[in-house]
């Protein structure tokens, strides 16, 4: 398992903050981290394993639904410009 994509689904702002701030432990999330919208990240568990584990035990102890999946393969596609 290399990385993977942990959407959190809190019942309030609050209580994603709360998950935040304590997976964090009051800092900024790491940079290797890619949120990939206000309650999905995208990690890499070999470089951020603790966000990782944290950021699930926090969610599990406050009882805050979430989601983990693991990411096979990452396709990265050009952008297509119009002309």
């Amino acid at each position: 398992m290399k990385q993977v994509i942990v959407i959190i689904e809190p019942p309030t702002d609050a209580d994603l903050g709360n998950v935040l701030k304590a997976a964090t432990n009051n800092q900024k999330i790491p940079t290797e981290v890619l949120r990939i919208g206000d309650t999905a990240f995208l990690i890499d568990a070999h470089k951020s394993l603790a966000f990782f584990s944290g950021l699930v035990h926090n969610a599990h102890i406050r009882k805050v639904p979430y989601s983990v999946f693991v990411v096979e393969e990452i396709l990265h596609v050009p952008k297509h410009h119009s002309t």
